[in-house]
């Protein structure tokens, strides 16, 4: 059984998005010594996978975080986690100048193409950071900038921001609300910088400037996520949804995330999870920028070799379920030294070695999908319990 590297089709799904706007004057500086990413280092418009730990280190919340303009960013999670993000930072952020305004949103992921500026009118395009170089770039899009223009050049975006988009938007701006959010806003209308305006009680519930695009950040499957806010008035058509995108069922959607995509807060990740067990600390965490909360645990468990155990992609032509175990063979963590498998003639496992657990499966096409946490280093093909063969795929 080899790994499927590549989706061979457009297809778009939509489902919840949590999302909180972090705003202000010393958001920036805040954020890089709260979260794991180097957010210093994105530019405008970029986007980079992120952990949010205690600090201890252990995961609070995983998340994509999308520099919107010099002061704002959005972090963006699974339903039920949006929570958790805006209360660890109003927690810990003192007397920085920072506003913190969590949101609901919905999001159209659309995976196997890559946006341009026909596909998102009036967009401020931007690389990503953690992204493969195939992956869509991360876009912010605002409802009154049409004199915004782009051009996408060598596989990444340049972006031309013009003086009647600054006006637009400066106008939109007025009354945002505090004066973090005030800042904010003068850059991007009532889009992502209203956000510091909502916190402190003001806003509009039709705000201009109220869609994100960015990256997936999908390993196996190039692609862009749309974040509408409810009661913007936006389409997914008009932001960057294709037309002939094959639509998914929430169920579809997810099996093709167990097959390309990443694991998910919830799911494959619980809070309380140590981060260099998740197959995702080198995409979502800095080695190199200086200290962040619970960086103790992440920079000397990296030291030694890594963790224990770490989640892998998973394929098996036999049914399997979450919380099945996955065992190697006569004390082995997998294969053995010939390239046999380890169930028996009977279907058996033999004098099996427990190796890890299956987190999530799902059907996709005639075979199951999914993840699993196991040992660093289990081999690539395991077994269930009744015998079935397991092959395990890195996530990257």
């Amino acid at each position: 059984m080899s790994d499927v590297t590549a989706l061979d089709r457009v297809v778009t799904a939509t489902c919840p998005r949590d999302v909180v706007v972090i705003s202000g004057p010393d958001a920036e500086a805040y954020l890089q010594g709260q979260v794991s990413a180097d957010v210093a280092a994105l530019a405008q418009g970029e986007s980079a996978l992120s952990f949010l730990l205690t600090p201890r280190g252990r995961i609070e919340a995983a998340f994509a975080i999308t520099r919107v303009a010099a002061d704002t960013f959005f972090a963006d999670t699974d339903v039920g986690y949006g929570e958790a993000i805006s209360s660890s930072l109003e927690r810990f952020k003192l007397r920085m100048k920072v506003a913190i305004a969590p949101q609901q949103r919905t999001m159209h992921a659309v995976r196997g193409a890559m946006p341009s500026a026909a596909s998102v009118p009036g967009s401020i395009l931007g690389s990503s950071a953690t992204s493969m170089p195939s992956a869509a770039a991360g876009v912010l899009t605002s409802g009154m900038t049409s004199g915004m223009t782009s051009a996408m050049t060598s596989g990444t975006t340049s972006t031309v921001l013009s003086a009647e988009a600054d006006a637009r938007g400066d106008e939109a701006g007025d009354g945002a609300g505090d004066a973090a959010g005030d800042d904010a806003a003068d850059r991007l209308g009532h889009g992502a910088g209203r956000g510091a305006g909502d916190h402190a009680g003001h806003g509009s519930d039709n705000d201009a400037g109220a869609v994100l695009v960015r990256a997936a950040h999908w390993p196996g499957a190039g692609g862009h996520d749309v974040l509408v806010r409810p009661g913007s008035g936006s389409d997914s058509g008009a932001v960057g949804v294709p037309a002939e995108a094959e639509r998914l069922s929430a169920d579809e959607f997810d099996a093709l995330r167990m097959a390309f995509g990443l694991p998910a807060m919830g799911i494959e990740i619980q809070p309380g999870d140590i981060p260099n067990e998740t197959g995702l600390v080198e995409r979502a965490a800095s080695f190199t920028k200086g200290c962040y909360r619970g960086q103790e645990l992440v920079e000397r468990i990296d030291s030694r070799a890594g963790g224990r155990r770490t989640i892998r992609r998973l394929r098996t032509s036999r049914a399997v379920s979450p919380g099945d175990r996955l065992v190697g063979r006569d004390g082995s963590t997998g294969g053995s030294s010939d390239g046999s498998t380890g169930g028996s003639s009977d279907g058996s496992t033999g004098g099996a070695t427990s190796i890890g657990t299956v987190l999530s499966a799902r059907t996709l096409a005639d075979e199951f999908v999914g993840f699993a946490k196991v040992q660093r280093d289990a081999a690539s093909e395991v077994w269930t319990e009744s015998g079935s063969a397991v092959s395990l795929f890195d996530l990257w």
